[in-house]
């Protein structure tokens, strides 16, 4: 019969021809760009056309991927293959194939196949003929036709899946069968969107899919082009473990389940579509099923691996599949699979969910109740579907944090309780409950000692079963643990009021002991605080919850080791907003040292509470400070001299606030006073010295007394150095830099604010930082330099606005607009 008169085969014909002849002799299924350059050709077209249409480079094509094709397809057909010759070769084949293929069928139509017997299904009673498989859909060389793609993908919860764009991409990559990765596993904690993503990829593939096997070549062309990275299967099954749906109407029974080998077995075959054979064993009936899978692509979903009751085997089971078969897992706990992490949405991924999900159920929130219900949910998707079918149903904003972690309640029950109540009386239960007391990531020698597992195994195997169950996280060398799931552990830990005061005392303990070796320091100097910094939410969680339950003595001691933490971050945080906290700490423990009629105390928190007043300069603060200082002072012979002497000292700096310069020196005399009979020691007697030295420095200075000024300031440079108190040397330099622009000496002034600024900078002081930045505007402004001037002060300007230091503002405002030529 003569060929060229045959009717030209449809391009879908010829592709399932050649992708499944070459995969029967080399081995691997065609890429998406061979296709493209199969189909192009097949059309005549030239390179050119098919690089221009399809958006590739026309030496890539020509050089790299053409000829790469050719070759396997001449392998494979056991002849010399070309562009050229491509179409003629394939026309041929697929006439002798089709013609092969139809006398097979005639032949085997004349035999009688007796009727299928009925077949009743059940989940859990079903004899092994229920694997019944004809081979006959799968057989080598019958894949010229196109044949129906099967599936039992369920539907999508959602419209649309919001984030996890990388995460997408990752597992589209994977399901490639260029990429060499069998077996993959989505993992996450419950409810973090992982069956959601699965389910969506794998409903992109079915579109796929589905398109390159229509018969319109054109939809093929258009999803390979739209979307090149989709992979396309011949077969996609899905079978889950899970026995429960979480649904707006609450936990419902799951009616289908796979939880054994045999039951993910049989929905293999019932997706397949097999037809009645009877196997003479469950082994005969798994390797018909193996036999079958090698000659077609197909994506085995996996769900909820941690819930099979026989997950050895399934895993034997998958881990001896054909290289036709990717396979995708599910599951809470980590496995050495090749892994794609869930966590939690970042906020801004959350916040588009919660809209998202508020539009779809008729909702409006606005932007201050998005955010409410994205720091409830904690970024979980479960939790924010949960929440916003709450308010839904009619619940109030403020009723859906209790609704979630209700124990008891349905979303509790289903995403926490099992996995949480399979660590009861373990090691790794008290490491959770101990774990969820820090509001952020503490050591792991933190979370050992306050849960009592010691044991370095213990706690190694208690952390690596948390980790299992993803009820925590390892993040740069320490533990975290989501919010929902902390919230989760604090709720149950409340519920045994003995359990909870045991751990909260070695909680407490824990930071006493931490703020005594890295706090107590000189808050005078520069320190590094670095431990601290680190600790500091946790520490101030600490402190708040000794308060709530009237630990005084605890509050008071944890108070006098970080105060000067709170100072030094005074010089580089708007003190405003960072002081509130402690300010109201001081107010508590004033209150209750009163209470107690503890007057050395009393005395000792309402000078601290005084000083932090003054040095937020703000009028509402001065006044206070005023009646603070004055009861103080009343209180002072409940304290020793040394504390006496710096108390004066200090109401002497209120006093310069205030421009009150009478009344300042007068303090500061009084100061030295107490110094003479205080006979201390000498460094702590020349430190006391020092800094009254410097405060009569600063009298003298705004009174106009320059040469006075310049004498102290020198004094207390080569004191301060002498006793290597380098905070009272760079502040005393500062001032003779001021000295030095007072009396035209810019040169000098230059070089010690230089100097200044570099050191300033290196300690991280941003406060004094802005002060010199200032300066160096004055400086510029003396030498007519009104645009270095500018610049100068503008830094300082927003300096001080970030440190919410108001009257420099106001200072340094106007020395910008005088720094401008011609005013």
């Amino acid at each position: 019969m003569d060929i060229s008169r045959v009717q030209v085969p449809p391009f879908e014909t010829i592709f399932q021809f050649v992708d499944t002849t070459v995969y029967n002799v080399v081995g691997k299924h065609l890429s998406n760009i061979e296709v493209v350059v199969l189909q192009g050709s097949w059309l005549g077209q030239t390179y050119s056309e098919i690089a221009s249409q399809n958006d590739y480079t026309l030496e890539y094509l020509k050089n790299d991927i053409g000829p790469q094709l050719w070759r396997r397809l001449s392998k494979a057909l056991g002849e010399e293959v070309t562009k050229t010759n491509c179409r003629a070769v394939l026309r041929r084949w697929a006439y002798q194939e089709k013609y092969t293929s139809k006398k097979a069928e005639a032949e085997a139509s004349v035999q009688q196949i007796a009727p299928k017997a009925s077949k009743q299904e059940t989940r859990s009673q079903e004899p092994i003929t229920a694997l019944n498989l004809s081979l006959s859909q799968c057989s080598e060389g019958s894949c010229l036709n196109p044949v129906k793609l099967h599936h039992n993908l369920p539907p999508l919860d959602c419209t649309r899946l919001v984030g996890r764009k990388a995460e997408v991409q990752q597992l589209l990559e994977w399901l490639s069968f260029e990429h060499p990765t069998p077996r993959m596993v989505i993992q996450g904690m419950g409810g973090v969107g992982k069956t959601t993503l699965l389910l969506e990829v794998a409903h992109q593939c079915l579109q796929a899919s589905q398109a390159a096997q229509q018969g319109d070549s054109a939809s093929v062309t258009e999803v390979i082009r739209s979307r090149p990275d989709l992979p396309t299967f011949e077969a996609i099954a899905f079978t889950s473990a899970k026995t429960q749906h979480f649904t707006d109407f609450g936990i419902l029974p799951r009616f289908r389940q796979e939880c054994t080998l045999r039951e993910i077995l049989r929905t293999i075959a019932r997706t397949l579509h097999c037809a009645d054979k009877p196997s003479a064993s469950f082994a005969e009936a798994g390797d018909q099923i193996f036999r079958c899978l090698e000659h077609q692509r197909m994506l085995l979903i996996v769900d909820n691996l941690d819930e099979l009751e026989e997950r050895q085997d399934v895993l034997s089971f998958l881990y001896e599949l054909p290289a036709t078969v990717k396979v995708v897992i599910t599951s809470r706990e980590c496995t050495p699979l090749p892994t794609i992490r869930l966590n939690a949405l970042p906020s801004t991924e959350a916040l588009h969910l919660i809209q998202h999900q508020a539009r779809e159920k008729g909702m409006h929130l606005n932007l201050g109740e998005s955010q409410i219900l994205s720091q409830t949910t904690g970024g979980i998707p479960a939790a924010i579907v949960y929440a916003i079918s709450q308010l839904a149903m009619g619940y109030g904003l403020e009723e859906v944090p209790l609704r979630l972690q209700q124990p008891d309640g349905d979303f509790s029950r289903f995403y926490f309780e099992r996995a949480i109540k399979s660590l009861q009386g373990t090691p790794a239960q008290s490491l959770l409950i101990a774990l969820a007391l820090f509001s952020t990531p503490p050591t792991r020698e933190a979370i050992c000692t306050i849960s009592a597992v010691t044991a370095p195994s213990l706690a190694t195997a208690g952390f690596i079963r948390l980790l299992q169950l993803s009820l925590i996280q390892l993040q740069h060398g320490r533990y975290t643990m989501p919010q929902l799931t902390r919230r989760f552990v604090l709720v149950e830990l409340a519920a045994h009021p003995e359990c909870e005061q045991s751990i909260r005392n070695r909680w407490v303990q824990w930071y006493l002991k931490l703020a005594r070796e890295h706090g107590g320091k000189d808050w005078k100097e520069w320190q590094n605080y670095t431990p601290l910094e680190q600790e500091w939410e946790n520490i101030t969680n600490v402190i708040e919850w000794c308060i709530a339950h009237d630990r005084y003595s605890e509050v008071c001691q944890l108070w006098r080791d970080v105060k000067c933490y709170t100072y030094s971050q005074g010089y580089c945080q708007s003190r405003l907003s960072y002081w509130d906290t402690a300010l109201d700490w001081l107010s508590w423990m004033i209150q209750a040292a009163q209470t107690r009629k503890d007057w050395a105390t009393v005395a000792e928190l309402m000078g601290d509470r005084a000083w932090k007043l003054t040095l937020l300069e703000q009028p509402e603060h001065l006044i206070a400070a005023s009646i603070l200082f004055t009861q103080t002072w009343e209180l002072r012979h409940y304290q020793t001299v040394c504390w006496q002497v710096e108390l004066a000292t200090h109401i002497a700096a209120w006093h310069l606030q205030q421009q009150q310069f009478a009344l300042a020196a007068q303090w500061l005399h009084q100061a030295l006073s107490l110094l003479d009979e205080a006979r201390l020691a000498p460094f702590e007697t020349a430190r006391q010295a020092v800094l009254i030295h410097y405060y009569q420095g600063e009298v003298y200075y705004k009174t106009g007394k320059y040469d006075h000024s310049q004498a102290l300031f020198e004094q207390i440079a080569t004191q301060a150095q002498a006793i290597g108190w380098q905070r009272a040397l760079f502040l005393a330099k500062d001032f003779l830099a001021h000295i030095a622009i007072q009396r035209g000496e810019l040169d000098k002034a230059q070089q010690l604010l230089t100097e200044g600024l570099q050191v300033a900078e290196a300690q991280g002081d941003r406060y004094s930082a802005a002060y010199i930045k200032r300066s160096l505007g004055q400086l510029e402004q003396k030498r007519n330099y009104f645009n270095e001037a500018s610049c100068w002060a503008t830094e300082a300007r927003e300096e001080f606005e970030s440190l919410g230091m108001i009257p420099e503002i106001q200072e340094t405002q106007a020395l910008i607009k005088t720094s401008q030529p011609g005013l």
